[in-house]
């Protein structure tokens, strides 16, 4: 199988083989996740037992059970994931013995594509030269839960009677989109003076800090964000980024 060579690799729990036999000592899953959304998840190797049935590979015996939650940022909400099962879906890849006469363990493999769920961000340059962050920034934390369980339900044991299961995370990051800059600028005003002073102003009527001006940062940001549109209004004959206040 060719496996798509991926950046951010963070594994939990692996096992180096040598000779013909394998145990169930440990079980872990690798999360890779790159900047396109692409996500590839694959356990370790794991034992041979749990999905070989009379000498060939038997999905049904056992079920990796595998999902993955998106985090909250500050300008996104937490998502729920997808759930995925390795009865129906994924890759089965087989471990050989060293010398390649004998199946001794699997690892399974699958790949997820989370570009749908990424933050999208753009710079948006203004007529009178001030630039503005439209969209979110942030990158979302991508948890990864993993866990084995036979055809009954029960879950399969490592040597140390403890339940074969692990958990993992990465980083889905942000798209830059492209930058919009205005260049509809027929006019000549000057903006920048006006919503300096319309901030001040702000400031002033709207202190923050101190124990009596509580809940003031909040109307102080409304009020700021405010300033460029009227000051564009209060100069009728200025044209710069027509139409954008509408």
């Amino acid at each position: 199988m060719k496996i798509v060579k991926l950046t951010g690799v963070l594994v939990i729990g692996f096992l180096v083989v040598s000779g013909a036999a394998w145990a169930a000592a440990t079980y872990g899953v690798a999360a890779s996740l790159d900047g396109t959304g692409l996500l590839e998840l694959q356990t370790n190797q794991m034992d041979k037992g749990w999905f070989n049935k009379a000498g060939t590979l038997d999905r049904t015996k056992s079920d990796i059970a595998t999902d993955y939650t998106l985090g909250a940022t500050t300008c996104s909400a937490a998502k729920e994931g997808v759930s995925y099962s390795s009865v129906t879906e994924g890759m089965f890849v087989p471990v050989y013995n060293t010398v390649g006469t004998a199946v001794i363990g699997y690892r399974w493999n699958i790949v997820a594509d989370l570009s749908g769920s990424q933050n999208h961000w753009y710079y948006h340059t203004h007529c009178d030269a001030t630039v503005e962050v439209h969209g979110c920034d942030q990158a979302i934390s991508v948890s990864i839960t993993s866990a084995v369980a036979d055809a009954a339900g029960a879950c399969r044991t490592l040597d140390d009677g403890t339940c074969a299961s692990a958990s993992t995370s990465a980083t889905l990051p942000a798209v830059q989109d492209p930058s919009v800059v205005e260049t509809d600028c027929g006019g000549t005003c000057d903006l920048g003076t006006c919503v300096s002073s319309c901030e001040s102003e702000c400031n002033d009527a709207w202190p923050v800090g101190g124990r009596d001006n509580a809940g003031n940062a909040a109307l102080k940001a409304a009020c700021n964000a405010e300033c460029h549109c009227s000051c564009k209004e209060a100069d009728p004959d200025c044209t710069i980024g027509e139409g954008e206040c509408d």
